[in-house]
């Protein structure tokens, strides 16, 4: 098979370079790498992302806000000892700040001599915006959770990680932090 013939031209590349079977500790599991430039890969990525996202306009990544957020609270908890993760999350989190992403949204008051085809207009707009706010409460409810637990294990951490997830801390919702201020001890 092709698929067969291109994992064993694989192995063989990570033989030579002599990375076969290097297993970074994660947690309960494990991460494997498959080349020994990964791990410089992706802290390059976690620099790229982190000099991007701020200078980019909020708008650009509103819409986007809640599938990058889920997906990265799912790696992060895939991985829960690896800073780039907290990292992105802490980029996303500070842009969901400057665009009011958590924040409950404005209601405009409507008015009634509004023309059908504006009224037609005004519901889709709001059912879209509906869509959007389960998205956002959704996507909210994992966060709230992820961060819960990363408060929960903080001081365990050491060096570039705890670094990484108190920043991640400080650059948690305000939703967030009033929450855990009203949260009985």
């Amino acid at each position: 098979d092709a698929a067969d013939a291109a994992d064993a031209a694989d192995a063989a590349d990570a033989a030579d370079d002599g990375t076969e079977g290097l297993l970074a500790p994660m947690g309960d599991g494990a991460i494997k790498q498959s080349k020994s430039g990964d791990v410089a890969v992706f802290l390059k990525l976690v620099h790229f992302c982190e000099a991007l996202l701020p200078a980019l306009r909020p708008s650009l990544l509103h819409r986007w806000l809640h599938v990058l957020l889920m997906d990265l609270v799912t790696r992060a908890s895939r991985a829960p000892h690896v800073s780039g993760f907290a990292k992105l999350l802490r980029t996303l989190l500070q842009t969901c700040a400057r665009c009011s992403y958590f924040d409950p949204p404005a209601t405009s008051p409507g008015t009634s001599d509004a023309a059908p085809a504006a009224a037609s207009e005004a519901a889709e707009a709001r059912a879209v915006a509906g869509s959007a706010d389960c998205n956002r409460e959704r996507c909210y409810s994992m966060l709230r959770a992820y961060l819960v637990s990363l408060l929960a294990r903080a001081r365990r951490l050491k060096d570039e990680l705890f670094a990484a997830v108190v920043n991640l801390l400080l650059a948690a919702p305000l939703r967030f932090v009033g929450e855990q201020l009203r949260r009985p001890s």
